[in-house]
């Protein structure tokens, strides 16, 4: 049997999205501050470090990041800064060590318990994304065929593979001036935000990100009857990254995670804040390769031991992004006291089910308020609140089979009413990408056996058993491919129950 093999190179990539992690630990009040008496909020970022593939793990190390606003004993309003080491272990089938690993870390839900005036409790949750990237080589046969004893039944397959992954920081320095409806900044208390990368150019030798940062701030004003004020912004950030291999029609992936954020007011200037940031940019770009794969074979005079090898293509598509909007109401527990009016309020979604339909997916998920509020007695508190939502999204050319991965963020969070009973809107901005699968196997060597007996020339009449191609009964009976009478032609699928062949033995 003389056939031919070829080397091809397929993508051989893990994909670990939404990976947890825990930290838990006490923050210590900085000495010369007055103690704590009860906590407002806990802001928190992650910066990633270090990623090492491993045999069949990830290993990743980083920083974590926490801002604490709090009320003191004497009734005033406090923040401080605290930072951790992170370290944490995946463990995955498939991971080699020769694979390259990009990621991300952002904080989830945040809760602090105070143990006394100079400690809290700290219980903050992970949410990491892996990709470990690389290509694979396989040895299988080429579709091509010199032995006329030899049917061949042939597949095309696009093989997608990697080109180039490149993470990059990218750092961000601006300028926000305070509304003039807002009083000027004495002090800022708190920030936080997220980054979302929108719109992605692929120019010559490079990729062009650009991207908005949300920026959220609680600060401290001169106001004695209204010190504590919120406000956010949306400011730009772009960046350039370099990359020789990446074609102007190859396919790209593209994420942005805020890691550190930075907020400080301008002695000179009460009514300006100067912003500094460093956004994580990951950029993947694919190539894709149509190959021509044997997907069966048989030798009209041999028996054939065929090795097929098992084989996955996976297609990632990035997804247009958009914002929804979720309202829901939000009850106070006895245990808290009532509300009187909301000071600000804030929302983080967690995404728990993503079920994809015909260009549309259902999702479900809880969306995790905290809302500071002055209560009857002028005191001021915060509340934390969990409460499930659900929401469609629109998104063409994704089906049934796709897996859609969503990443949200609340753009803006505002919370209404006072008492106990109060109503509650946030702007999400969805980020999301789709994957699909494609399963499929191809013959990687075919070993000929023992030599068949001859089959006299003649006329064969067949009626198709059902679940039969035409492939299927041309193998069965040994003879060429082309050896039906009539116009037949073979697609792959199945014959009806009962339908007459007429096989031409030669």
């Amino acid at each position: 049997m003389s056939m031919l093999k070829q080397e091809i190179i397929t993508e051989n990539s893990r994909w670990m999205t939404d990976c947890q992690a825990l930290i838990e630990g006490t923050l210590k009040l900085p000495e010369g501050l007055e103690e704590i008496s009860g906590i407002l909020e806990i802001a928190g970022l992650a910066e990633l470090g270090e990623i090492r593939a491993g045999e069949g793990r990830i290993d990743l190390d980083g920083t974590a990041r926490f801002s604490i606003l709090y009320m003191d004993k004497k009734g005033e309003i406090g923040c401080f800064d605290s930072e951790c080491r992170l370290a944490h272990g995946v463990e995955e089938e498939g991971i080699t060590p020769d694979m390259q690993v990009l990621g991300e870390i952002r904080v989830g839900d945040v809760t602090g318990k105070l143990i006394d005036g100079t400690s809290i409790a700290i219980r903050a949750e992970l949410n990491i994304n892996l990709y470990a990237l690389g290509n694979e080589e396989f040895e299988l046969l080429e579709a091509y065929n010199t032995d006329k004893n030899v049917e061949i039944k042939e597949q095309v397959q696009k093989l997608p593979y990697i080109r180039t992954a490149k993470c990059v920081q990218s750092y961000v320095k601006d300028e926000l001036r305070v509304p003039q409806s807002m009083p000027p900044v004495r002090q800022v208390l708190l920030s936080r935000g997220y980054a979302v990368a929108k719109n992605i150019h692929k120019e010559e030798d490079k990729i062009v990100v650009e991207g908005d940062l949300r920026v959220f701030i609680v600060y401290l004003s001169p106001d004695k009857n209204a010190p504590l004020q919120y406000m956010s912004e949306t400011l730009p950030f772009g960046e350039i990254i370099n990359d020789a291999g990446c074609t102007e029609d190859s396919p790209i992936f593209v994420t942005a995670n805020l890691e550190r954020l930075v907020v400080d007011t301008q002695e000179e200037n009460p009514d300006l804040l100067e912003v500094s940031a460093v956004i994580r940019i990951c950029s993947l770009c694919f190539g894709e390769k149509e190959t021509y794969l044997v997907e069966d074979l048989y030798d009209r005079q041999h028996e054939c031991k065929l090795t097929w090898l098992p084989m996955q293509t996976c297609r990632r598509r990035q997804l247009e992004g958009q914002k929804k909007v979720v309202r829901m109401g939000i009850t106070v527990p006895d245990s808290a006291p009532e509300v009187a009016r909301v000071l600000y309020s804030c929302a983080m979604p967690e995404i728990l089910s993503v079920t994809p339909g015909r260009d549309r997916a259902a999702v479900e998920g809880v969306m995790r308020y905290l809302l500071c509020y002055t209560t009857a007695d002028a005191g001021i508190k915060s509340l934390q609140a969990s409460v499930p939502f659900t929401t469609d999204l629109s998104l063409p050319g994704v089906g049934e089979n796709s897996d859609v991965h969503v990443e949200a963020f609340a753009e803006y969070a505002v919370v209404e009413g006072s008492g106990r009973e109060l109503e509650a809107r946030c702007c999400m901005e969805i980020c999301a990408y789709e994957t699909v699968c494609t399963s499929f196997r191809a013959v990687a060597d075919a070993e000929m056996g023992a030599e068949l007996p001859v089959a006299a020339p003649g006329i064969v009449v067949y009626f198709a058993g059902g679940g039969e191609s035409l492939w299927d009964i041309a193998k069965k009976f040994r003879v060429r491919t082309d050896a039906f009478a009539g116009e037949w032609e073979d697609d792959g699928q199945p014959l009806e129950q009962g339908t007459k062949l007429v096989l031409i033995r030669s």
